[in-house]
């Protein structure tokens, strides 16, 4: 086999492999709980940051984009149903939007600020599973 047949042959391995990674990609997008929810229907939970009060939500495609705004001393926390009303009632999804409001003060909201800067994130709801995760026994000692 001459050098040019052998580029040619990791040319199309290259290509071939490029084109499996895409489809791999696209395909966990397309599992995301988001694109589930939008597209089968089902519940999904979200958190936003805390004392930030939820002004308005929508749906982009398969992402959810939603307006909040600073909370103010009056503002209590609330939930929210962002709800679609399929047509056929097959695939109806649901989002549960929470706020929450913590006093800037509060050892919870400063352990949360601690958190967020350690672990380069200011994702509310990864900070709840990460409380969650800790509160779990995984030992497998009895």
């Amino acid at each position: 086999m001459n050098k040019k047949n052998r580029g040619e042959t990791f040319e199309e391995v290259g290509i071939i492999t490029f084109i499996i990674f895409m489809l791999i990609a696209l395909v966990v997008r397309a599992c995301s709980p988001q694109s589930i929810t939008r597209n089968w229907g089902g519940e999904m939970d979200m958190y936003l940051e805390p004392n930030r009060k939820l002004v308005e939500v929508t749906w982009k495609n398969d992402n959810i984009w939603y307006l909040t705004k600073p909370m103010t001393d009056d503002d209590i926390a609330e939930v929210y149903e962002f709800a679609e009303s399929d047509a056929v009632g097959v695939f109806e999804g649901t989002l549960h939007i929470y706020e929450t409001k913590i006093n800037e003060n509060d050892q919870d909201y400063k352990d949360y600020l601690k958190w967020r800067e350690a672990n380069g994130t200011s994702n509310y709801q990864d900070y709840l599973n990460y409380l969650d995760y800790e509160d779990q026994d995984y030992s497998t000692s009895e």
